[in-house]
């Protein structure tokens, strides 16, 4: 059974601190990312990383959701996109992943 934080995730990008939140507080914070002298396209790009990740940790609860829905959904309908074995399988190990079950 998943034990992860449940509720809405969000991305906080504030002058004082980076991360993903629920309404009750912040579920991890991201690395600072330095400026240095001579390096603003390095900076520029550390900095668009360090955004797409956390989006990505931020949509980890409805990602886990739809995996579930996918995995739920091996009925046997012929031609069924989700029926596909090889994406049911991968579903599943992704699940077991996210649920710590791995």
């Amino acid at each position: 059974m998943s034990k992860y934080t449940k509720g809405k995730w969000r991305v906080i990008f504030s002058s004082v601190k980076k991360g993903v939140r629920n309404k009750d507080g912040f579920i991890c914070f991201l690395p600072e990312v330095f400026r240095y002298i001579e390096q603003d396209e390095r900076y520029k790009e550390e900095v668009a990383e360090s955004e797409a990740n956390a989006n990505l940790i931020a949509s980890a609860p409805e990602l886990l959701e739809a995996l579930k829905e996918i995995a739920s959904s091996d009925n046997g309908e012929a031609g069924c996109y989700y029926t596909n074995k090889t994406n049911i399988s991968l579903a599943k190990q992704a699940i077991k992943k996210a649920e710590g079950d791995v």
